[in-house]
């Protein structure tokens, strides 16, 4: 956010933070899928996120009906681990994949499973934030839902947060209609 008037301009950028840049100054609110833990920064829920799985574009998966966490059992996994929302407690033990690698951005995690060298767990959202040519994003129908929160340091007094906080309420309430 930039100044605090109806059409002042917002700003979106990717901040690779556990904080979203909120206790560093970077930004003044963010979208994130991950509770923080910090007394410092107030959440509020957003909006639950299904998930889906991101495979490589020749992978057999793609010809399956419905896609479950148990078929993706014999398959190696991709873990973005510094800002991912996976890791294999979302499987039954006995029934989790192996991890083929464990990255720390986007970009490398899309790599990999491009590659062909696993595939990836993910907010339906990735497919249309960071669209990637050689993968295939399919829902995965019994995975949990992510949590999207909207945070913002507790002592923000930015004269558009307000504002802000109640445009980003309609505009999922609005996508959930």
């Amino acid at each position: 956010m930039e100044g605090g008037e109806p059409g002042d301009p917002v700003r979106l950028k990717r901040v690779d933070d556990p904080a979203g840049g909120l206790t560093t100054g970077q930004s003044d609110v963010a979208i994130m899928r991950t509770h923080t833990g910090r007394r410092s920064l107030h959440e509020e829920l957003l909006v639950m996120e299904p998930r889906v799985v991101a495979v490589p574009s020749h992978c057999p998966l793609i010809d399956l009906d419905e896609v479950l966490l148990r078929d993706l059992a014999d398959y190696p996994l991709v873990i973005n681990s510094f800002s991912g929302t996976t890791n294999l407690d979302l499987w039954e033990e006995g029934g989790q994949p192996v991890v083929a690698v464990e990255v720390d951005t986007i970009d490398d995690w899309q790599s990999y499973i491009a590659a062909g060298v696993g595939i990836g767990v993910t907010p339906a959202s990735t497919a249309w934030m960071h669209p990637h040519a050689e993968i295939s994003y399919l829902p995965l129908r019994d995975a949990p839902a992510v949590p999207v929160y909207l945070v913002w340091a507790s002592n923000n007094r930015h004269p558009a947060l307000s504002s802000f906080i109640e445009l980003a309420r309609d505009v999922v309430a609005e996508g959930t209609e």
